[in-house]
């Protein structure tokens, strides 16, 4: 069974003596242990990381204040920790994939816990790579194929052939014609590669290829984009762009 490397951040002794207990139970993971921002950030320099449960509160800097400082590079899959629920919000707006209350409860950990899982064995450790080749007429740097990596598979998705792009933190769902892939990317990197004139930010979480809309559904002042595979996305941006690049096909 593959281990995965964990690191609590936490300056408390008592939260750390329950959060090492909580996570004997999980034979497949082994625990680091630092106290501050500073230990926590010199440990992450030195050491491979998978998963890290990350106090929000710290004496020296806040867990928050950790995660900006790791913008520029490929942060663990992290779990915010903290002692109130006013932090709940940050844990997305920092690509934390969850975030749990103190005194932390081990059902609500066993499920966090789960969900990092899962995330690093899609991810097989292996970022997204972008196909050598840009396809004919594509915008400079723009990209015409994405290199997925699935297991011992090795797959390429042709941009043409995904209707829209969920972000998940510091990754995304590719949702395509036949398949959906988990990959490791920032959407808003991933909106910078791919053709502008073919895909057009719809909201904060999603990249819409523009082909796979059918219809625009309005409530009052709010409005839906429906897809092909029958999704339904909120419009929060982007909407004359949209709605004029419909009307006169693109471009």
């Amino acid at each position: 069974m593959k281990n995965w490397n964990l690191l609590v951040v936490e300056d408390e002794t008592p939260a750390r003596e329950r959060m090492r207990r909580l996570l004997s139970a999980h034979g497949d993971i082994e625990v680091a242990e630092v106290e501050d921002g500073a230990q926590a950030m010199r440990w992450l320099d030195s050491h491979e990381v998978h998963i890290m449960l990350l106090d929000v509160q710290l004496p020296d800097v806040s867990g928050l204040e950790i995660l900006q400082r790791m913008k520029n590079v490929q942060p663990p899959v992290t779990i915010l920790v903290t002692a109130s629920r006013a932090h709940a919000l940050d844990a997305f707006e920092f690509s934390a994939i969850d975030y749990l209350l103190k005194p932390v409860e081990n059902r609500r950990l066993d499920v966090a816990l789960d969900r990092a899982r899962k995330i690093l064995t899609a991810l097989q450790d292996q970022p997204v790579k972008p196909a050598l080749e840009a396809g004919p007429g594509a915008l400079p740097q723009s990209l015409a194929r994405i290199l997925v990596r699935s297991g011992m598979r090795e797959q390429i998705v042709r941009v043409e052939h995904i209707l829209w792009v969920e972000a998940d933190g510091n990754y995304v769902n590719l949702h395509c014609v036949k398949e959906k892939h988990f990959i490791r990317e920032n959407i808003g990197k991933l909106e910078q590669m791919l053709p502008s004139s073919q895909f057009v930010r719809v909201n904060r979480s999603a990249l819409v290829n523009i082909e796979s809309i059918v219809e625009i559904r309005h409530s009052g002042k709010a409005a839906r984009a429906v897809l092909t595979d029958g999704s339904e996305l909120p419009l929060t941006c982007a909407m004359r762009e949209l709605r004029d690049r419909m009307q006169f096909g693109g471009g």
